[in-house]
């Protein structure tokens, strides 16, 4: 009975460190596990940038090793010795090659989406997001967020229309459509906005609001 009891007691301490170890490798996702579809292996991201875009001379590298909802956190490092440039911190860069002498580069900040950093990796402004990405600019203007409100910058990011607006679409033809209270309906594959106070905003910051 005392060897039974000793075996079982055995058995019991190896399935419990087999769990253990379980867990915690469950929590770092090797980098030959990440889905290469989804996000670049780090070496090819390099001789990518080397080949293709001579000119770019930082390249978007992943620490797999930092947990993120994307596998790893992002960040930045030199292409021509691999010294980290801005350590990994952000859940996603938007693209993988970059010219140091930017002013500034696109990434997604932890809980707070995509943003425009400085060259040291600083918070800039928040971008709005459309279609999974950072929004484009549309007519030299695109859309940003501040306090969960929605307003437009320049291409240089500065603010041109604050921030007001629950949502907005984007400009064309010198206008863009705008509304207060408004909300998303999320039931259908590509949500619209309904609801609320709409009007148009020109590119001076001129809002026409509907008439009720």
């Amino acid at each position: 009975n005392v060897v039974g009891n000793k075996f079982l007691t055995l058995m019991i301490i190896k399935i419990v460190t087999i769990l253990i170890s379980l867990i915690f490798s469950a929590q770092k996702l090797p980098v030959e596990n990440i889905d290469l579809n989804y996000i670049e292996r780090n070496d090819y991201v390099k001789q990518y940038c080397i080949e293709q875009e001579s000119e770019k001379d930082w390249y978007s590298f992943i620490d797999a090793n930092k947990v993120s909802t994307t596998y790893g956190y992002y960040g930045f490092k030199n292409t021509s010795n691999d010294n980290v440039i801005i350590p990994a911190q952000y859940d996603i860069i938007y693209k993988k090659c970059f010219d140091s002498n930017s002013e500034f580069y696109i990434a997604a900040i932890p809980n707070k989406g995509w943003c425009y950093i400085d060259k040291s990796g600083k918070f800039i402004i928040q971008s709005y997001t459309f279609d999974a990405g950072p929004d484009i600019f549309m007519e030299g203007l695109s859309r940003y967020k501040e306090n969960e409100k929605v307003g437009f910058i320049n291409k240089d990011l500065e603010i041109v229309i604050p921030a007001q607006f629950t949502d907005a679409y984007s400009f064309k033809n010198g206008f863009a459509k705008v509304c207060n209270d408004c909300k998303r309906d999320l039931s259908i594959e590509h949500s619209k906005l309904e609801g609320g106070k709409w009007g148009v905003v020109d590119k001076n910051g001129i809002i026409t609001w509907d008439k009720e």
